[in-house]
This record gives C-alpha cells, sequence and structure tokens, in this order.
C-alpha cells in the first residue's frame, strides 16, 4: 500500500515509517513502528484510536466483483482526524471511488453539508425553477445511519456518531453508484 502524508502529524508518521516497506489495505501490516502501523491497518480491523484507515472500512473483495476488474488501494492521510482511501483499476491506476473518513466533528461536516445543499436548491429555485435533487440523482437516506445523503454526482455520505464518511464515485452511472456506496456504506458502518 501506498501511503501519502499531509501535514505536521503526516511528517511524524513518515519519519516513524522509512525504511518500513509498505503493505496492501488488506495485508497485515509489516513490523515497522507503531506510527508506521497508524498509515497500514488492516483493512479487516476496525478503525481504532491510532490505527485509523479509511480502506479499513471498504469491501476490497464486493468493490472488485461491482467493477469486475482487480482493484487497488492507497490510503491517504490527510490529517490527525481524516484519512482518504483511494480505490483504482489494478491494471490502469485509475481513481474511481474516494472514500473519506472524518474520525472527529463528523456531525458539523453533515451539518455543513446540508446547508450547502440548501442554499443551492434555493438558487437553482429562484435562477432556473429546477430541481437540484432530481439533476444530480440525490435525498437524504433514511435508516441507513445516524444521517445519511446519496447523489449520482456529488459526494454521498454516513455518519454514524461523530463520524463521517463520504463516498465520492465519479465515474458511474445511477446504477452501479448507488451499488457501491450502498453496500460500501453497511460496510463501513458495521466497521466503525
Amino acid at each position: 500500500m501506498e501511503v501519502r502524508i499531509r501535514g505536521t502529524l503526516g511528517v511524524v508518521v513518515l519519519i516513524a515509517a522509512a525504511g518500513a516497506g509498505s503493505a496492501r489495505c488488506g495485508s497485515p501490516p509489516s513490523s515497522a513502528p507503531a506510527a508506521a502501523a497508524t498509515a497500514s491497518a488492516p483493512a479487516q480491523a476496525a478503525p481504532q484510536a491510532g490505527r485509523r484507515n479509511a480502506c479499513a472500512l471498504v469491501d476490497r473483495e464486493e468493490i472488485a466483483r461491482l467493477v469486475g476488474q482487480k482493484i487497488s488501494m492507497l490510503h491517504n492521510i490527510e490529517d490527525e482526524d481524516q484519512s482518504t482511501c483511494e480505490v483504482s483499476y489494478a491494471d490502469t491506476s485509475q481513481v474511481f471511488l474516494y472514500v473519506e473518513a472524518h474520525w472527529k466533528g463528523g456531525r458539523e461536516l453533515a451539518q455543513a453539508e446540508k446547508a450547502g445543499l440548501a442554499m443551492a436548491k434555493r438558487q437553482m429555485k429562484e435562477d432556473e425553477d429546477a430541481d437540484i435533487e432530481e439533476l444530480t440523482g440525490s435525498g437524504s437516506v433514511k435508516g441507513l445511519a445516524d444521517d445519511a445523503y446519496y447523489s449520482d454526482i456529488m459526494p454521498s455520505w454516513v455518519l454514524k456518531g461523530d463520524v463521517l464518511v463520504k463516498f465520492t464515485s465519479p465515474l458511474f452511472a445511477h446504477d452501479l453508484t448507488s451499488k457501491i456506496f450502498f453496500t460500501q456504506a453497511a460496510k463501513a458502518l458495521s466497521r466503525l
């Protein structure tokens, strides 16, 4: 697994991981120092403090089955409380799914997402008398999580407690986008 590091926490993890090698998401971490294990937690383990990995939230085999190809996963540490998993086709490295985990502050982010959507709805109705949810295949999702939102085009997300997980799959039509979101959102929620 490749790991991209951003921010001051990333420097600490990068220094600790120097010479530790790399591991794919879903593989047990190498015998690297504890900080490096943060970046390469096993995909099957539930994320815990100090071992938060967005790739650990999704089902690699199910995604590969849905897209009909072998895939690879890249875990990016964005910040102390945020990481992203980039899922790509193994043969082309073209990213087709981003899974972004906000391990803290999820409730506030969900409120911000809703406020942004409400503003866009008002603006579109005033300008063109159009329905943004109809145009983007989007809307609230009931019964999946504490709160959830799905869109064919914009990031979809689920909220559990204070953890927000976003799913963005910009390359697919509605059927595949919704299958990926609903299967992987359920898997992510079960692993939180």
